[in-house]
């Protein structure tokens, strides 16, 4: 957070209790909130003008910043499950083998693992027709390179 944005909602706070902090609270407060989005601060800001009859103190603002959420930070968060064969990460990195001539090269390949923690690192590129037209992002599942059988086939 810079300083600038601060001062401007930390005085709009001021305004609506109608009481200024001394230069002394003002620096204290800046301390103990710089580390915090600009965001989640005026989330702050907007909790303790609903809630609070007075100006909080330092302690009491502290609260209401460790209650806000930061919408930045909700943007792709996941409560995995357990899966024996992932370990819970939601892809499984293999080696692949090719030959080329009289030489076998060896890669690295990630697959998605059919457990919901695999959920999240699907991507097709949209809606391509063609699997040759997805995007080059995308992952291919465990069933789609022969690592794992559903229970459906009949391997």
């Amino acid at each position: 957070m810079k300083q600038d944005e601060f001062i401007k909602e930390l005085k709009s706070l001021e305004a609506f209790f109608e009481k200024e902090l001394t230069i002394e609270q003002m620096r204290d407060w800046y301390e103990e909130t710089k580390n915090f989005s600009m965001e989640r601060f005026r989330q702050a800001i907007r909790e303790a003008k609903r809630s609070c009859k007075f100006l909080p103190k330092l302690s009491e603002f502290l609260d209401f910043l460790e209650l806000t959420r930061d919408p930045s930070q909700e943007i792709g968060r996941y409560e995995g499950v357990e899966c024996s064969r992932c370990k819970g990460r939601g892809f499984l990195i293999y080696i692949k083998k090719i030959a080329n001539g009289n030489k076998t090269l060896e890669y690295e390949h990630v697959v998605r693992c059919n457990c919901k923690n695999g959920e999240m690192f699907h991507y097709d590129g949209g809606t391509m027709s063609n699997p040759r037209d997805r995007s080059k992002f995308y992952i291919p599942s465990m069933e789609e390179v022969g690592l794992y059988e559903t229970s459906n086939s009949t391997r």
